[in-house]
């Protein structure tokens, strides 16, 4: 479930634009979100023990943004770790763009 952030922030990327939830299971993953128009920018850090639950936690935390924001029609990662790249393209997200700072994937509502 996903909920508001208590504790730590696990280090997930984010600044003043940037909210902070967190996804609870064997473990914990932060995401942090912050609109860029019509999509969400989002990153997510996860406790170790959590790392085997990645994938259902950001398909919830998807599902979460496009009922919580309608008007969002996407939602953007940028993404640096190919092994990372891999999992969110399980997750429905289709590459976008490559740059310096890793590739761009997006998942539409």
């Amino acid at each position: 479930m996903i909920s508001p952030l208590v504790g730590d922030d696990l280090g997930v990327c984010h600044n003043d634009d940037y909210r902070l939830v967190e996804w609870r299971g064997n473990g914990r993953i932060v995401f942090s979100y912050t609109q860029k128009g019509k999509a969400m920018s989002a990153h997510f850090a996860a406790e170790k023990s959590a790392l085997r639950q990645v994938k259902p936690a950001i398909n919830e935390f998807c599902a979460w943004i496009f009922e919580q924001y309608p008007h969002c029609r996407m939602i953007l990662a940028n993404v640096a770790v190919d092994s990372v790249v891999r999992l969110i393209n399980k997750c429905g997200f289709e590459h976008v763009l490559t740059c310096d700072e890793g590739v761009i994937l997006a998942r539409s509502k």
